[in-house]
């Protein structure tokens, strides 16, 4: 079942949270589970965060776990890049499902953007016998690479595992017999990374599928893998329901080239007409476009079926415009 447009603008204002809670500094979130969604002004977005989702990054060494620890020097670092969320019973009951979901967080950080680059193409998670099979190095390295010295020592692909076998158990023993579905979601880096949670949730494997159907809304996302990639994940035993979502004059849902190996996963794609007007009046500044196309408030304006008003700019306030009066400072200091 595809998401309808109330739902993916819903989807996509929860990958902003994502952004809007990170704190760039620490690599860490600002806010506690219980707080970030309402801290960001999603109190109301029908859904509560019930894990967070940490990605190991090493640029300098080899790609998979590290077996060193802080004292011989540890090369990785840690990123949060995501949370897990459960609908509400109001939710449920508005879409006729209990949903979970997967939410992951665009570039933020200089070595997440060296990973978006690998674009050379591995079999997916290590496994050879996979086949033809292979996504993209950077993506696959972010989404499987764990930590022994790290705070949280497991890959984000198990801490999503994990959390999505705890939370289908959890539905199924309060709620038998109560509809699931897995959605898998985010903005760029972010989007390419669910279609690497929703390939592991509905793999037989993962026992999820028997359960819960399972489908991906990316926003601005790019390719991820090769053909084989692409119709396993849609068509094969998985039969994820990929949504892609893409702003007409944003190049990164182009990218990496299809004469690298590349394909897109899923023909349902909505278009976002981004108009002809708004370009930067000098010519050297349309270098910047792309960048502006791509941007996540650019597809949450898009895609708001109610857009507020423009607002006049408020005039400055008098009192802005004269210095504190002597008489005063003599109280103030």
């Amino acid at each position: 079942m595809a998401a309808d447009e109330g739902q993916v603008f819903n989807y996509c204002k929860l990958a902003q949270a994502a952004y809007a809670a990170y704190d760039d500094h620490n690599g860490t979130c600002r806010y506690s589970l219980a707080d970030m969604l309402p801290a960001v002004g999603l109190g109301g977005s029908g859904y509560v965060a019930t894990s967070f989702i940490y990605a190991t990054v090493n640029i300098l060494a080899g790609d998979g776990v590290n077996e060193g620890n802080d004292d011989d020097g540890c090369q990785h670092e840690q990123h949060w890049i995501g949370y897990v969320a459960l609908a509400t019973d109001a939710e449920r009951d508005r879409v006729g499902y209990r949903d979970i979901a997967v939410v992951w967080r665009g570039t933020s950080a200089l070595d997440e953007l060296l990973k978006d680059l690998q674009a050379v193409l591995v079999p997916i998670h290590g496994e050879q016998q996979a086949g033809t099979v292979r996504v993209e190095r950077g993506f696959e390295s972010l989404y499987t690479s764990s930590c022994e010295a790290c705070a949280m020592r497991t890959s984000a692909r198990t801490q999503v595992l994990a959390e999505l076998t705890r939370l289908v158990t959890y539905v199924r023993s309060r709620h038998p017999g109560e509809k699931i579905r897995v959605t898998a979601t985010g903005h760029s880096l972010g989007g390419a990374l669910a279609l690497l949670a929703a390939w592991d949730a509905a793999a037989p494997a993962a026992a999820l599928g028997v359960v819960a159907a399972v489908r991906a809304v990316t926003f601005a996302a790019p390719r991820v893998g090769n053909q084989a990639f692409c119709d396993e994940l849609v068509a094969g035993q998985r039969h994820v329901s990929v949504q892609r979502v893409i702003v007409d004059r944003d190049v990164v849902p182009t990218l990496p080239p299809t004469f690298f190996g590349y394909a897109d996963a899923g023909t349902n794609v909505r278009l976002l007409s981004s108009g002809g007007s708004g370009r930067f009046p000098l010519p050297f500044l349309t270098l910047l476009e792309p960048l502006r196309f791509h941007s996540i408030k650019q597809y949450l304006r898009l895609l708001d079926p109610a857009p507020a008003p423009p607002q006049a700019r408020a005039p400055v306030p008098a009192d802005h415009l004269v210095p504190v009066p002597e008489a005063e400072l003599d109280n103030m200091i």
